[in-house]
């Protein structure tokens, strides 16, 4: 876990062995593990300067599941009112995560469609963020 990690001297200073930390992303889901990385994400910005990214990653394979009129809880729900749903469900969950982070302390909020673990990494990667805080488990399509 990286409080553990940041405890046992794992970061030391603003470097991360030998790497200044410039950028912070926080994947956010909403979920309890979620919620501990906001605030370790809140304490780091404040620690080094830095101001954190917000990303919510609506799984894209759940609006491929909803490509077709079904029934949903007794009623029919066409996939554009099941998409409507989840983005402004994402804009609570990034609004609920704007003020766990603190407002001063977070540079951009944003969701995006796709695969969670590909677009985190691709994120990371593409926009050169230096460091990505987030908790260990997260929501899935059982819970």
């Amino acid at each position: 876990m990286l409080s553990r990690f940041l405890l046992e001297g794992g970061i030391r200073g603003p470097h991360e062995r030998g790497r200044m930390i410039t950028k912070i992303l926080c994947p956010v889901d909403g979920s309890p593990a979620c919620k501990k990385a906001l605030a370790m994400a809140r304490s780091l910005a404040g620690r080094y300067a830095v101001r954190v990214t917000l990303l919510h990653v609506l799984p894209l394979s759940m609006l491929q599941m909803l490509a077709f009129r079904g029934p949903v809880g007794g009623a029919d729900v066409l996939p554009q009112q099941v998409e409507e749903r989840m983005r402004v469900d994402s804009e609570a969950l990034l609004a609920e995560a704007r003020e766990l982070v603190g407002s001063d302390n977070v540079a951009e909020a944003r969701a995006v469609l796709g695969d969670p673990a590909e677009l985190i990494c691709e994120t990371a990667e593409v926009e050169e963020f230096s460091l990505i805080v987030m908790g260990s488990r997260g929501r899935c399509a059982a819970t």
